[in-house]
């Protein structure tokens, strides 16, 4: 490989192991410098809570340092998105907070639909699959979390 062809390869040392390495995987992990990325070698990428082994890929990063894989989430929104909406708006229905939470969700999953061409219900069930991933809870869990807490909790 030519030097002119080299000076294109991103490279630099691993932020994990200190490595020095050709590739450099860009990775959602706060840093104790207040950085929200990590700059990671392979290896240590592959080791880190914020790389999918199953689907081979850098998880998305959150504001609150969580992590999820967006293949996780979409291949659970394929398979499950209906039922896990039913059973959110099912609870809504008895909750004493259903009108604020149905208003602002349902604000968010209009805007959120415009956006992804995917219905409502899909971007809704998307937000409680999001929330399972992240926080390694079970979608019955966060539905009755968001209805004590309201939709802050599924959109934030």
């Amino acid at each position: 490989m030519s030097e002119e062809q080299h000076e294109h390869i991103p490279s630099g040392n691993c932020e994990i192991c200190r490595k020095s390495t050709v590739f450099i995987n860009i990775l959602p992990i706060k840093r104790p410098d207040g950085s929200l990325i990590t700059l990671a070698c392979q290896n240590c990428t592959e080791r880190t809570d914020a790389y999918c082994k199953k689907h081979e890929r850098i998880h998305l990063g959150f504001g609150d340092n969580t992590t999820a894989c967006v293949s996780c989430i979409e291949g659970r929104v394929n398979k499950d998105g209906h039922q896990i909406y039913e059973s959110f708006s099912s609870a809504l229905q008895e909750s004493h907070r259903r009108v604020e939470i149905q208003d602002d969700l349902m604000d968010w999953a209009s805007l959120s639909s415009l956006i992804t061409g995917d219905p409502e219900e899909t971007c809704v069930a998307r937000a409680i699959v999001t929330v399972s991933e992240r926080k390694n809870i079970t979608v019955e869990e966060i539905i009755p979390e968001t209805l004590d807490k309201g939709s802050d909790y599924l959109l934030t």
